[in-house]
């Protein structure tokens, strides 16, 4: 296996393609069942599918990090998010955040730094655009991605209530 600083020079990320679709779903799969085998059922087969990855890739906000041409993760960023998400206590500007969802890592090449490579990879290309500050929302039993994200500098700002239960919902500023 490459090594985390190896692959930081290999990874090479950009938008979504519709003929990468099936592979990139595949990382999503990949990562339900790793979620499931440790009775976490954050995804499932209703989402993300390949429908939602289609159309992520078809109004430009999907992002992909291959090596070697290969898929390893993805991420969406846009503007969406479900009712109850502003009622976070939220600290940035709301006119300069962006929301990140399906923020997902092969778990094969999970716990080598590459979810830090990607949000700094985020960070760069967002304060290019001007925006500020990324939003989530997380689900508490999946505590590996949380630690990941207050590492990362988020912080939680609020909880609510959707199909699976309650979310937390965190705020990276910059």
């Amino acid at each position: 296996m490459i090594a985390s600083k190896e692959m930081a020079s290999q990874i090479q990320f950009g938008p979504g393609k519709a003929e990468d679709a099936a592979e990139i779903y595949e990382v999503y799969r990949k990562a339900i069942a790793h979620l499931l085998a440790q009775g976490i059922d954050q995804w499932d087969e209703e989402y993300p599918n390949l429908h939602t990855i289609e159309s992520d890739i078809g109004k430009g906000t999907l992002t992909v990090g291959k090596i070697n041409g290969v898929p390893i993760l993805a991420y969406v960023l846009n503007m969406e998010y479900l009712d109850g998400f502003e009622k976070g206590d939220w600290k940035g500007d709301e006119n300069s955040y962006i929301v990140l969802h399906r923020f997902v890592v092969d778990p094969q090449y999970q716990n080598r730094g590459l979810a830090g490579i990607a949000i700094d990879y985020m960070v760069k290309q967002l304060l290019q655009r001007g925006i500020h500050s990324i939003r989530i929302d997380t689900f508490p039993p999946n505590v590996g991605s949380i630690r990941m994200y207050e590492r990362q500098g988020f912080q939680k700002v609020g909880e609510i209530t959707w199909r699976k239960g309650i979310y937390g919902i965190m705020e990276k500023l910059f």
